[in-house]
């Protein structure tokens, strides 16, 4: 504290303090942010992306940090489980399908015409336009 110094000497001395007790403060923070970067090092790379906050979560505790990358990487493996199970009953669902297709009758779907009677009008005279003359095509 510098106020209420009247000497420069004191003045001087008090700045000096506060200088040291400040590096001493620093040293302290960047050991915790070290410590920090240490635990995110150590997270495996297919879940770095979940830390995109990193800037903000290096501030905190070292215990905070190590409970936070574990809930996030469980969270994302739970995430990732579900996802695989939807995909793999999506699959046997359409596997099932495709088995029920193949096993019905193939005379329904040979027999059902193209198109319905009537909606194609077919020429009386093949070869021959309606004035009588042969198409050139």
């Amino acid at each position: 504290m510098i106020k209420g110094k009247k000497t420069l000497v004191s003045l001087h001395g008090a700045a000096n303090d506060e200088l040291a007790r400040a590096k001493v403060e620093a040293n302290q923070i960047a050991a915790q942010y070290r410590e920090n970067l240490k635990l995110f090092n150590a997270v495996a790379p297919e879940y770095k992306n979940l830390f995109a906050d990193l800037n903000q979560l290096v501030g905190n505790s070292p215990d905070h940090i190590s409970l936070l990358i574990e809930q996030r990487i469980s969270s994302q493996k739970k995430l990732e489980e579900e996802r695989l199970q939807a995909q793999q009953a999506q699959q046997a669902q359409q596997a099932q399908q495709a088995q029920e297709t193949v096993t019905e009758t193939p005379a329904q779907a040979t027999r059902t015409p193209l198109y319905p009677p009537g909606a194609i009008n077919w020429p009386e005279k093949f070869g021959r336009n309606q004035s009588g003359c042969r198409s050139t095509a």
